[in-house]
């Protein structure tokens, strides 16, 4: 067996994980249950006294940098350790396989090369249109390194960003990240609850606005121009939005849907459980923001109960949900993004 590392190890056991479902797992459900919850306390503790401190007038404070290399190391370990430490594999981290795209491609009809080609040429795009700063803004290196930020965003390394970004991080996202051989299954299992969860988020900015008298945000709302232009909105918050799936689904959800059995625990079904638990931490990372937790929480059990099934486990499509609830949220409410102590 090739794991996502590309080791050819021996295979780990099999685990029935919470959604009655078998994965590869090397470690115990204790193991697993013990290092998600490490993981989330450590994130919630850079976010909590780094990341999420209000910036300073001068140079970024030893806290600010500290939090911020404690968010890298979790970051690292949840990207390049944690899948081959557990026996991870692309489709249980809802990835695509290597290869994935050549051999879909080959054997699907007219409408999947359609979308595929759609998918592979709108990533990039959008993240070439979302900026090469917007992204170190999203990654904190504006307020953690203000100085580094300045000669980042000027030439010539924004040129160099740029370039990267549009012709080499774009297309190996969208056709490494994109898990393509569930694409049509995700998308139909996705569509009806992110659909009513941005009919929620646009019918409470309505009733907003009306209990107000103030329809600035509606009247202003476009999709390309303007300073409520949703399209560019969704761009910045692509990256952004996958980044944070990752954490709490292709890691966070893997390792709780292999920790809790499908009976469950307190008479509740496993995956209810672990669709509970990954709404909840996604939900604390964003205290004390009591409405934004809301959203959250609703959203991280919705993604949360989504991952757990092989049939929907697409961590683009989710991350792309997230980046569409983003936008909208900052396009047509008044609530603030801030994530930990930042509000």
């Amino acid at each position: 067996m090739t794991g996502v590392t590309g080791s050819t190890r021996r295979p780990p056991p099999l685990i029935r994980t919470a959604s009655g479902e078998v994965e590869h797992e090397h470690r115990s459900r204790r193991a697993n249950a013990l290092e998600a919850l490490a993981a989330t306390l450590l994130l919630l503790l850079a976010f909590r006294t780094g990341i999420g401190l209000p910036p300073d007038a001068g140079e970024p404070s030893w806290a600010r940098a500290a939090g911020l290399g404690l968010a890298m190391l979790v970051g690292a370990y949840t990207l390049f350790a944690a899948p081959w430490v557990h026996g991870d594999g692309w489709h249980g981290l809802g990835l695509a396989a290597p290869f994935e795209l050549r051999s879909e491609w080959t054997r699907r009809g007219v409408a999947f090369r359609a979308a595929a080609a759609v998918l592979v040429t709108a990533v990039p795009a959008l993240l070439a249109w979302a900026g090469w700063g917007a992204m170190l803004v999203r990654l904190g290196i504006r307020q953690t390194w203000p100085d580094v930020y300045g000669r980042m965003i000027s030439p010539p390394w924004s040129v160099l960003g740029m370039t990267l970004t549009a012709v080499v991080i774009g297309p190996a996202l969208a056709v490494f990240l994109i898990r393509w051989n569930n694409l049509a299954t995700a998308t139909r299992a996705a569509g009806r609850p992110f659909g009513a969860l941005l009919a929620v988020v646009a019918a409470a900015a309505a009733v907003s606005a009306a209990g107000s008298g103030d329809w600035t945000r509606f009247s202003e709302f476009t999709w390309m121009d303007g300073s409520r232009a949703f399209l560019p909105r969704l761009a910045a918050y692509l990256p952004w939005g996958l980044l944070q799936q990752w954490f709490f689904l292709a890691y966070l959800n893997t390792r709780v849907r292999k920790a809790v059995p499908e009976t469950g625990w307190g008479g509740m079904p496993g995956r209810v459980v672990s669709a509970a638990l990954t709404g909840l931490a996604f939900c604390a990372i964003h205290w004390p923001n009591a409405p934004l937790m809301a959203l959250t929480f609703a959203g991280g059990c919705v993604s949360g109960w989504l991952f757990q099934q092989d049939r929907s486990r697409n961590l683009f499509l989710l991350g792309l949900a997230h980046a569409f609830a983003g936008a909208l949220v900052t396009t047509l409410t008044a609530v603030r993004m801030g994530v930990g102590a930042r509000l």
